[in-house]
C-alpha cells in the first residue's frame, strides 16, 4: 500500500520559498481544513484567497457557503467577488460557486461608491 504524506500550505511555502500573491483552493470540502495549515499568509493579510462555496450538502461533511463565509469572516476575511457559478443539472439551482475573499481592510474594499460618476 501507498502512505501519502501531507503538509501543510505554510510548509510548501517556506520550503520553495514561495510569495504567492494569490490562493486558490478546490478541494471538495476542504478548503476549511487547508487553511488551519495557511497561518503564515492569514496573519501576513494575504490578498487574495479563493474558495469554493457549496450551497448544499453533495458530499457527506462539507461545509455550506455560509459557514466558509462565517469562518473566513472569522479570520479577517470578507468576499469581494463570485465567479465560475456552476448550477445542477437536476433544477439548474446554483450548486456551487468560487468566492474571492480579501482582507476586511482591504484598499480595495476602501472606495465603496457605486461608480464614478458624479451621483455615485
Amino acid at each position: 500500500p501507498s502512505v501519502q504524506r501531507m503538509t501543510s500550505l505554510d510548509a510548501i511555502i517556506a520550503d520553495h520559498n514561495l510569495y504567492p500573491n494569490y490562493l486558490k483552493l478546490d478541494l471538495q470540502g476542504g478548503e476549511m481544513e487547508a487553511l488551519k495549515g495557511a497561518q503564515c499568509l492569514i496573519e501576513e493579510n494575504h490578498p487574495f484567497i479563493q474558495l469554493e462555496l457549496n450551497l448544499m450538502r453533495f458530499y457527506s461533511g462539507i461545509p455550506l457557503a455560509h459557514e466558509v463565509i462565517a469562518h473566513m469572516a472569522s479570520i479577517g476575511y470578507v468576499p469581494y467577488d463570485f465567479t465560475d457559478p456552476l448550477r445542477r443539472t437536476l433544477d439548474q439551482a446554483l450548486g456551487n460557486i468560487d468566492c474571492i475573499f480579501v482582507p476586511e481592510d482591504s484598499a480595495l474594499r476602501q472606495d465603496s461608491r457605486w461608480g464614478w460618476g458624479s451621483w455615485s
